[in-house]
């Protein structure tokens, strides 16, 4: 996710508007896309912040800001990942976390899981309408049986649009998993794998090895007659976590939680999760935020032990 300086931004775009009525020419397109650099270079602000409590706080303002932004420039493809990344990322880092801490049924759960919902969607509208960009009917063809989702894939060129391709599998994934009680949603999961392995097969380094760690979820969430597989699930969480020589906190937490419970390895749980408890955050500051994440759920899944485990 990201942050960015709301005065430096605002500042910023007031600047380049006055500049354009001085000038006489509508450059209100011109000074959105510049807004979308400035948002780009803030981002770090946001990724290397130490206190989940505050970047929760200023993520949401920003994320309509930025969609106020996209009004301007719909063709923007820098923020339309921005967007996409973003949506994803706030409902991975603080909804699905709310979930955890809510009883399974009450008004409130369903509250905050319908909200993860709309979230993950969006997330996955923005990387679709990236992908529209260059691929007309991507909109319809993502989703549609047939071979054309395959074709849009064997055209795709990893530096225009991996990343679309990354957070439209990741998103869609996530909405998956919130509604996996419903099988129409769950029959897409073959097609967001198909798309996963795309990403990983071009660049499993993305995301802090985000597509690795997927395939490490999947398959430890899903029983086997569904394709769960704990030891390729074994293999996706190590080589997602090597991505960042272990510094990437949320991989290794995933990692205990997910395997260790699938293999029914209390040991080798509290082991890893432990591990996440003992690293410094710092130690990836570029990625300090996701790793106070990490701790967070490491100290609550540890408390959760006897749950899992007899």
């Amino acid at each position: 996710m990201y942050v960015m300086n709301s005065v430096l931004v605002r500042q910023t775009l007031i600047i380049l508007c006055a500049a354009a009525t001085i000038s006489g020419c509508d450059m209100t397109k011109f000074a959105a896309n510049s807004t979308v650099g400035v948002m780009k270079q803030a981002a770090g602000a946001f990724t290397s912040e130490h206190d989940p409590w505050l970047a929760r706080r200023a993520a949401t303002g920003n994320l309509k800001f930025a969609e106020g932004i996209l009004r301007a420039t719909p063709e923007n493809e820098d923020l339309l990942i921005l967007l996409a990344k973003n949506y994803n990322n706030y409902a991975f880092a603080f909804l699905m976390e709310d979930l955890d801490n809510l009883n399974w049924g009450t008004d409130e759960f369903t509250e905050v899981s319908n909200r993860a919902v709309d979230f993950f969607t969006r997330s996955r509208q923005y990387a679709v309408q990236r992908l529209a960009l260059d691929f007309e009917d991507a909109g319809t063809a993502v989703f549609a049986p047939g071979e054309r989702l395959e074709q849009i894939l064997g055209e795709a060129e990893p530096e225009k649009h991996l990343s679309a391709l990354y957070w439209l599998a990741s998103s869609w994934g996530n909405i998956i998993s919130l509604q996996s009680d419903d099988p129409d949603i769950l029959a897409d999961l073959p097609r967001v794998k198909r798309i996963m392995q795309w990403v990983r097969d071009h660049d499993g380094s993305y995301a802090n090895g985000g597509a690795h760690l997927f395939f490490g979820v999947i398959n430890t969430a899903l029983p086997k007659q569904l394709g769960g597989d704990p030891e390729a699930a074994k293999q996706g969480f190590l080589d997602g976590i090597a991505v960042s020589d272990g510094r990437y906190l949320m991989g290794k937490a995933l990692y205990g939680y997910y395997y260790f419970r699938a293999i029914d390895d209390r040991e080798g749980y509290v082991k890893t999760l432990q591990d996440v408890l003992d690293t410094p955050g710092d130690i990836m500051p570029e990625q300090r935020l996701a790793n106070e994440l990490a701790k967070i759920r490491a100290q609550r899944w540890l408390g959760e032990v006897d749950e899992y485990f007899e």
